[in-house]
Order: structure tokens, then sequence, then C-alpha cells
């Protein structure tokens, strides 16, 4: 069983139940802490699978923690945990290729459409190698920074879920 309880100082709890992918067993851990939200989970997780996307299209240490969604956090030095939608997602940053993995979901997530929703997070059906080249041609500015920060990519976000999610911050 998964469980996703949700209560702070300014908030009276408030409780979510999710349809796990794997049960909740005596050795479950309390993997990461928000403000107001605490997941508990456990393994075996659901299989990692490959977005197929090279890291100059996507590099999540420089998409996910740069302020646009507070709803990832760090939970091993190449994995980040997180939601999207009513998915509680893992990814991880390998040399050549993300992978990610559904480890809950909530009761309108259907299995079936997990790629579709990693995909679009993401926005991966928009070349970044396009779009910088052409930004570079005409910004000198631009040019000099993209070398820096490969694979950076805007979210695709519900907008209904960013102001909740700054809110807590």
């Amino acid at each position: 069983m998964f469980r996703v309880t949700a209560s702070c100082a300014r908030h009276r709890p408030l409780h979510r139940h999710l349809q796990p992918t794997a049960p909740l067993n005596r050795g479950s851990t309390i993997i990461r802490r928000y403000c107001c939200v605490t997941a508990v989970m456990d393994q075996p997780y659901g299989r990692w699978q490959s977005l197929n996307t090279p890291q100059q299209e996507l590099c999540v240490h420089n998409t996910l923690p740069t302020g646009q969604s507070f709803r990832w956090r760090r939970t091993s030095s190449d994995t980040y945990t997180g939601v999207i939608g009513q998915r509680v997602v893992q990814l991880r940053q390998l040399e050549d290729d993300v992978h990610w993995r559904v480890v809950a979901r909530g009761p309108l997530a259907p299995e079936s459409g997990d790629a579709d929703v990693m995909r679009d997070y993401f926005n991966l059906d928009t070349s970044l190698k396009t779009l910088s080249a052409e930004w570079s041609s005409r910004d000198d500015r631009f040019r000099r920074i993209a070398p820096c920060i490969p694979g950076a990519r805007m979210l695709q976000q519900d907008p209904t879920g960013v102001p909740g999610t700054v809110g807590c911050h």
C-alpha cells in the first residue's frame, strides 16, 4: 500500500489515498517529508522505463531544481521523486537517457497514460537542440549560456496545481 498524508501547522490533516504500485509492508520507509506531504512507500517499485531522450534534450539536474516546480526532491545523487498530476514519479538521470517509474497513482491516472504524461510534462515533442540553435543565432548571451545548461527545459505543468504548490513554500 502507498500512503500520502498531508498536514502542517497551518493546515488540518488531509489524507489522500493513491492506488499503489507496490504493497506497504512492515519495512516501509518515509521517503520524503514536504511542507504538507509525507510520502510513505515500499520496495519493490515499478520497473524503470526509458524516455529515450539524450541529456542534451533533457537533463533533470538542470530542469527540476530551477524553481519552476516545487514538487520535486532529490532523493539520491541521480534520482528525483515528485508528483505529476495524480502520479508519484521517480526520475533517474543516466549519461545518455532519463529513466522513470511511477511508484503510486491516483484513481484517475490509468497506467496506460503514463508514458504520454511524462512526454507532455517535459514537452519532449519539441526539439531543444533546434530551439537552442535558433536562439543562439539571435542572442549572444544565450549562445554563451546554453553550453552551461544542456537539457534545461520548461515544464508543462497543470496551471491549477502551481499556485497551491507555491503557497506551501
